[in-house]
Formats: C-alpha cells, structure tokens, sequence
C-alpha cells in the first residue's frame, strides 16, 4: 500500500479513510495516520501525498478541476 513503506508511520496504527462528499469534481476524504515520533507528521504528510499521486497516475487516476465556459453577449449598439 501506499503508506505501508513510511518511515515516519508508526506501524502498530492502521490508516483510516473516511470519504467526506461527493464535490463538483472531486471525492473528498481524509486519511488518518500516526507518526512514529512527534514532529515526524509534516515529512510523512509530504512523502504520503507523493507517494499517493504516484499511485493514482500508474492506475490511470485523474485528479480533475473545474472548468468553466463564460460567453461574453456583445451589448446592443
């Protein structure tokens, strides 16, 4: 798994995921994790979010934005 490898993941604590919303283009949830040792959350974070992008890439998973149309009327003359 993505988060399996670590360093910083205290090991002995399984992830949570917990889905939040179904957005204009998005699937929002959280991950729960525990550092090993305090202060090492930032790196794992870090490493975490790399890693998981990486994933989602090799799986063929887009991360999408919005895209708007604005139609600009021309004002009558």
């Amino acid at each position: 798994s993505v988060i399996d490898d670590l360093d910083e993941a205290n090991k002995d604590y399984d992830p949570i995921v917990r889905f939040q919303v179904f957005d204009d283009s998005s699937i929002n949830f959280t991950v729960y994790m525990r550092a090993g040792r305090y202060g090492d959350h930032h790196p794992m974070i870090h490493e975490f979010i790399k890693r998981l992008h990486k994933r989602f890439d090799e799986e063929g998973i887009e991360i999408p934005f919005p895209m708007r149309t604005v139609v600009q009327k021309s004002s009558p003359e």
